[in-house]
């Protein structure tokens, strides 16, 4: 289960994540607090994984820890830049207190 999900979420969100910001198609006014769900997830695997007897897992931990680090880092600082300098966000998107 544990591979399943890491495989899925390695492939299919952080690529994801990756290839759009690579692509060109990341524009700062497009930037929502949600894009950084994907960072998370890569995130969650060292911490769910860590005691997998697997002799690679070592090395997957590392790399999932490594891609959603940048993946965060990158869409944090997107997601700041944008609720500081552009227009404000829709009001369906801002949380309601």
């Amino acid at each position: 289960m544990w591979v399943a999900g890491t495989v899925a979420t390695l492939l299919l969100l952080a690529a994801h994540g990756v290839s759009r910001l690579l692509g060109g198609n990341g524009r700062p006014a497009h930037a929502v607090p949600t894009w950084i769900i994907p960072s998370v997830a890569g995130l969650d695997i060292p911490v769910t994984g860590s005691h997998m007897p697997m002799v690679w897992a070592g090395e997957v931990l590392l790399l999932s820890a490594a891609v959603g680090s940048v993946l965060a880092l990158v869409l944090f600082t997107m997601i700041v830049t944008r609720l500081i300098q552009h227009e404000p966000l829709a009001p369906a998107m801002s949380p309601r207190c």
